[in-house]
């Protein structure tokens, strides 16, 4: 058994060696370089990420982090994500992937980040910490709906990739405060993932919007004014009678318009997600957008502690004082809550409130600091 890393030398080898895995559940799979162009390619920095376990000569495991870049609310993060994770069928059985996900683990470790994201199934991952989590709503817009929508004046026009007015997207991204956080070079590779649409709309008085349209009438991503989002809607709804979209859990005004076109809608959990730096962590809940909810609220606090018989415990006090959030180390007098990785991850981020989970239905003031609200489109997932 020897572990080495991705570089260019070893590419073309991982790449088929990750399709031959994936297409044995599907025969369609699409190559990885297809599917994700902004990280499998010969020249990428990302490489280094791509942990390779051989047995015998042969690629038997395998494995990445990459880095996946957000914005919540003023703060930049850059969270590692967990992707890529297969083992060839003629290894399979031998214990490999966890030897490969224990070495994922301790690499994530060292870099000590907030949390982090994984794409698979719980019941393989959750051992290591990842549980079902965030929260998110889930609209599904019909076209019947968009009778009623009232008529802003914006032209939309479907755009080629080639015509992507880029510095008006990065422009336009600055106004929402949960979003992915790519910096350009990396933006212009993600747009090239499969089966990608591109709209833009624009009024007389210059107001632009722009629009994401993903396989299976997702929108993936949307940026600039809203009343020009709605009528991109109106227009992709002549031709398609259902989209969906996903948001984070803010009452803006996309939020109001995507309601307005919605059918149905649901909130639920919307990543596997890991609590690494629990203070760090929960110190995101500093940017969610109802912070006034705060003021009819006194003070008050408890120790939450994050035991996972691994590592030492990790302890931080968090309370509300003169209506504001407190995060803090341990602090005496207060008392304390132990809880393994899976729940304070579903603590931290929902999308249940804290006082149900716990039990606590005097942690109610504990409803109004978490979940942490985030936003992870797909356009992020590795």
């Amino acid at each position: 058994m020897k572990f080495e890393y991705c570089n260019s030398s070893n590419f073309d080898e991982l790449m088929d060696f990750l399709h031959e895995c994936f297409k044995t559940n599907d025969q369609e799979h699409p190559r990885f370089e297809e599917l994700y162009p902004d990280i499998y390619r010969k020249d990428s920095e990302l490489l280094t990420g791509i942990l390779i376990l051989r047995e015998n000569g042969r690629i038997a495991s395998s494995a990445g982090v990459f880095p996946i870049p957000l914005q919540i609310g003023n703060r930049g993060v850059v969270i590692p994500g967990v992707g890529g994770v297969a083992t060839h069928p003629d290894f399979r059985g031998k214990s490999l992937m966890t030897k490969i996900m224990d070495e994922i683990k301790l690499m994530i470790e060292k870099e000590n980040p907030p949390f982090s994201w994984l794409g698979g199934n719980r019941y393989r991952y959750s051992r290591w910490g990842w549980e079902r989590a965030g929260t998110c709503v889930n609209f599904h817009l019909w076209s019947k709906n968009s009778s009623a929508m009232p008529q802003n004046e914006f032209k939309t026009r479907e755009l080629p990739y080639s015509d992507i007015p880029w510095q008006d997207v990065m422009a336009f991204r600055k106004a929402i405060s949960f979003r992915g956080n790519a910096a350009l070079e990396s933006l212009k590779y993600r747009y090239q993932r499969p089966a990608l649409r591109f709209f833009v709309s624009e009024n007389s008085e210059k107001e632009k919007a722009f629009l994401v349209l993903s396989n299976n009438n997702h929108i993936a991503e949307y940026f600039g004014s809203p009343k020009g989002i709605s009528d991109i809607i109106v227009f992709l709804m002549k031709v398609i009678s259902n989209i969906h979209v996903q948001v984070p859990m803010t009452n803006d005004s996309c939020f109001k318009i995507f309601r307005a076109f919605a059918e149905t809608w649901e909130i639920s959990h919307c990543s596997n997600l890991a609590v690494c730096n629990f203070r760090d962590c929960l110190s995101l809940a500093e940017e969610n957008p109802a912070v006034h909810e705060l003021k009819g609220l006194g003070n008050c606090g408890i120790n939450l502690i994050l035991a996972d018989n691994k590592n030492p415990e990790q302890r931080v006090f968090v309370g509300i004082e003169n209506a504001r959030i407190i995060i803090d180390h341990r602090r005496d007098g207060f008392s304390e809550i132990k809880m393994n990785p899976l729940m304070a991850a579903s603590v931290v981020f929902g999308p249940q409130k804290p006082s149900l989970l716990l039990e606590r239905p005097d942690l109610f003031w504990l409803d109004a600091i978490l979940p942490v609200v985030l936003n992870i489109p797909r356009l992020y997932y590795v």
